[in-house]
């Protein structure tokens, strides 16, 4: 004899939905709120532009350093608006003063164990 399946054995399992996934704007307000990791907020703040692809930042004293990765750029006057862009919204969610770098030996250096000289360095490299 031939068996029909049951429709316990048809039913496909449906995925977990987490109901409590915070907006984009709950999220942007809580980095605002915690200005304690300035450096994520700053990183935070620079994906929220669409032509940014990647972003990092370390935190020096009272400046971070955000290095980004961008879609290509060939105006430099559209580089300069972008980098004021990124430079002043990255200050608004800080509180802190950000230096701008499209460099990606920058980029490629940052990471979060650090030492204090090799922040010095980048601070400079991008400073100057």
């Amino acid at each position: 004899m031939y068996s029909v399946p049951s429709d316990d054995n048809l039913r496909m399992e449906t995925p977990y939905v987490n109901p409590n996934i915070p907006s984009h704007a709950e999220s942007t307000e809580r980095t605002a709120a915690y200005p304690a990791d300035a450096a994520l907020a700053a990183e935070y703040s620079a994906l929220e532009n669409p032509l940014v692809l990647a972003a990092r930042a370390f935190e020096y004293g009272e400046t971070v350093v955000l290095a980004v990765l961008t879609e290509p750029i060939y105006l430099s006057s559209d580089r300069a608006a972008l980098k004021t862009l990124l430079k002043d919204n990255a200050e608004k969610n800080t509180g802190k003063s950000v230096a701008v770098s499209f460099d990606l030996e920058v980029y490629r250096r940052i990471s979060r164990d650090m030492s204090d000289g090799l922040k010095t360095v980048l601070l400079k490299r991008v400073l100057t």
